[in-house]
């Protein structure tokens, strides 16, 4: 095999797991930064926030009412935010992805890492 091949492949592969660090890192950055909470109840009020319960016990008020940062904001009458993670800072909400989003996309990028060498050994001898 061409030494020109081995060093694209290389640099290929290197490339191939800063990004995807990078976007997995990006992924899991408000546990990183912060602790999400569930929330277990909420309360609309026009269609935007005005209560949060959340799982630690802790309850917000927002006065006046936040916009839902879910669409849409109610399913069948109940709150569609109920049962999400969030982050509650300085009276905004953010919504977080779950933290197992992040280990699967470094999950997958270490599986195909793994087929990338694989191939690369195999069309190498």
């Amino acid at each position: 095999m061409p030494a020109v091949f081995r060093r694209a492949m290389a640099v290929f592969i290197i490339i191939a797991l800063v990004i995807n660090g990078a976007f997995s890192l990006s992924l899991a950055s408000p546990y990183l930064v912060s602790e999400p909470r569930r929330v277990v109840d909420a309360i609309l009020e026009y269609g935007r926030i005005a209560f949060l319960a959340l799982d630690n016990g802790s309850s917000l008020s927002f006065d006046p009412p936040i916009e839902a940062p879910i669409s849409p904001a109610s399913t069948e009458g109940e709150p569609s935010i109920i049962g999400h993670l969030v982050i509650v800072d300085d009276g905004s909400l953010e919504v977080v992805r779950h933290w197992s989003v992040a280990f699967n996309s470094m999950l997958y990028a270490l599986a195909v890492l793994c087929l990338v060498l694989a191939v690369y050994r195999r069309w190498s001898q």
